[in-house]
């Protein structure tokens, strides 16, 4: 499309012509700038994140506002509320500390809510078919041949 210098004086803007030849810029430029270009300042590497708590599920009928007065007063730190599809919240905690204490206050006053167990508090189940009841323990934890079928894995 065409402007003439008139028309774009009266609705005070330029030609398209000018603009689209002005500074021209390629993505492959700036990604062989950003590679060339070495980062300057402290090569320290950060210590490894701890892995979060999981999250704690508040159901439908539980008070959020009670909650979270309660939470400030206790000096119970979540970083994060989020609502869930089902008009629950959702409550992140930073630490395990924090976790295990919402999750203990949420106990105590018998709110609802739903939460999974800490990773270091999970064990490792299975099932060994076959095997007679009186089978000592001891035995059973040497490493088992290859090859085995594995019927189930529990969580």
């Amino acid at each position: 499309m065409d402007v003439e210098p008139s028309q774009a004086a009266s609705y005070k803007c330029r030609p398209v012509e000018l603009i689209t030849t002005q500074n021209p810029v390629s993505a492959s430029t700036q990604a062989a700038t950003d590679k060339t270009a070495p980062r300057m300042g402290a090569n320290s590497t950060a210590p490894p994140r701890s892995k979060l708590p999981p999250p704690i599920f508040l159901r439908k009928g539980a008070n959020f506002l009670k909650i979270s007065t309660d939470c400030i007063r206790l000096r119970i730190n979540y970083t994060k509320t989020v609502r869930t599809a089902d008009d629950g919240i959702k409550i992140h905690c930073p630490d395990v500390e924090t976790f295990r204490s919402l999750n203990k206050y949420l106990v105590d006053t018998e709110f609802q809510f739903h939460t999974y167990a800490l990773e270091e508090e999970r064990k490792l189940k299975a099932v060994i078919c076959g095997i007679p009841t009186d089978f000592p323990v001891e035995d059973s934890s040497r490493p088992m041949r290859p090859g085995l079928p594995c019927a189930q894995t529990l969580p």
